[in-house]
């Protein structure tokens, strides 16, 4: 719910110039300013008066810039996430806590117009000092770049200073590589357990947890061995008080989230089984809470479940996340497409895919490059026995790419 455009302190002074638009203040403290040229509206929020005329100004493109004051990085920074709408309120969310743990306290007293690309690297730094993730380093400069992206279209600076690299960490995928033994291994862990079904699910299908938790059986259509995601739950704005979120049901973050997802033989089975249980009419949420059905399982309590578990039996400590990772290792080493596991993933391209999955392509392909290597011109066990019979069991080359047939004893 968004706030009132009520008026809530009149300005005095000199009346606005004759189609100079309307500047008002909302209920909640943001500033307006707006204009209706030709029938259509444009409106720009700031925390201040003059930052909403000056963001106006630039939007209409009708005169140069306004100066507006000479902000720190700080003020500015404050007043920007205040009045930024072009973030959903997760985002908006994390990026405060950045802005307040993070970008303040190392760039907060320098001017907007004094701050250089040498003081977002030592930021960085710092944040490396403090063995701080590179995601949490990344998501930090991209906070202040898209702040400073403002900051010059506001006039306040001619370049942004933010865009310097981030050093790349090791991806939590890129430490996963495992077969069918492991996958098999873990699933003997959970299958007894209140919640194996939902671990299932994720390691079947690659779902998120916030997608598997907001999985409905409307979404879950057995007879066509397929299942949609259609929202998630996650964080979602208070609509009494815009600054705090509250749990709930959201949309994926990018179109390619909502997806359709086929089911595997298991994940099917699994399926069938707990809605078998669950009993008749099919309604409401797959996985719901005991404490209220309107409601899927807390994240919170899945992980510690999760971790309470695999540790109980002796099974190396993972994350739920994992599962999905788990997934796509066994998709690609099945020779899947990427393409294909890219959209059972719901990456917005496959080449999200490829970057994130890369060390566990290069293991398919070697795999492949092998059978291409002892079985050349895809001949059978019994074809490669009868030539290596009729060449006395010695090294000969075969086909047009000139692959060497293994040496080994052959008994009739």
């Amino acid at each position: 719910m968004s706030a009132r455009k009520t008026a809530v302190a009149p300005r005095t002074g000199k009346r606005r110039p004759k189609g100079s638009g309307t500047l008002y203040a909302r209920s909640d403290g943001l500033w307006v300013a707006e204009i209706t040229r030709a029938g259509v509206t444009t409106r720009r929020t700031a925390t201040t008066s003059e930052l909403a005329e000056a963001r106006l100004r630039v939007a209409l493109g009708t005169a140069a810039p306004m100066r507006v004051s000479d902000p720190t990085v700080g003020d500015y920074l404050l007043s920007w996430i205040d009045s930024c709408d072009k973030f959903g309120a997760r985002t908006r969310y994390g990026y405060r806590q950045l802005i307040e743990q993070h970008l303040i306290p190392s760039l907060g007293k320098i001017r907007v117009r004094e701050l250089r690309a040498p003081d977002v690297k030592r930021m960085l730094a710092e944040m490396r000092a403090k063995n701080l993730s590179s995601g949490t380093q990344r998501n930090a400069r991209n906070c202040l770049s898209s702040a400073m992206r403002d900051a010059v279209e506001d006039g306040l600076i001619e370049l942004n200073p933010s865009q310097v690299k981030v050093s790349k960490g090791t991806n939590s995928a890129a430490q996963v590589s495992i077969g069918l033994t492991e996958a098999a291994r873990l699933l003997d862990v959970i299958r007894d357990h209140p919640m194996g079904d939902l671990w299932g699910l994720m390691l079947y299908t690659g779902g998120r947890l916030g997608e598997v938790l907001g999985l409905d059986w409307a979404s879950v259509r057995l007879d066509d061995h397929k299942m949609s995601i259609r929202r998630q739950d996650t964080k979602v704005q208070d609509p009494n008080d815009p600054r705090r979120l509250i749990r709930g049901f959201a949309p994926p973050k990018t179109g390619a989230g909502m997806r359709e997802i086929p089911l595997a033989d298991e994940a099917h089975t699994l399926l069938s089984r707990r809605s078998n249980r669950m009993g008749w009419p099919k309604r409401g949420l797959v996985f719901p809470s005991v404490h209220d059905p309107e409601k899927p399982i807390s994240p919170s309590d899945a992980h510690h479940q999760f971790q309470a578990a695999l540790k109980a039996a002796g099974h190396p400590v993972i994350r739920q996340h994992d599962l999905r990772h788990w997934c796509a290792s066994l998709l690609i080493g099945k020779g899947m497409p990427i393409t294909t596991v890219s959209h059972i993933l719901g990456h917005r391209n496959s080449a999200i895919t490829q970057s994130i999955y890369a060390h566990v392509i290069t293991e398919a392909a070697q795999d492949q490059v092998e059978v291409l290597r002892f079985f050349p011109d895809t001949l059978t066990i019994d074809q490669v026995a009868k030539r290596m019979r009729q060449h006395g069991n010695k090294p000969h080359k075969v086909g047009p790419n000139g692959y060497t047939l293994p040496v080994r004893p052959v008994t009739d």
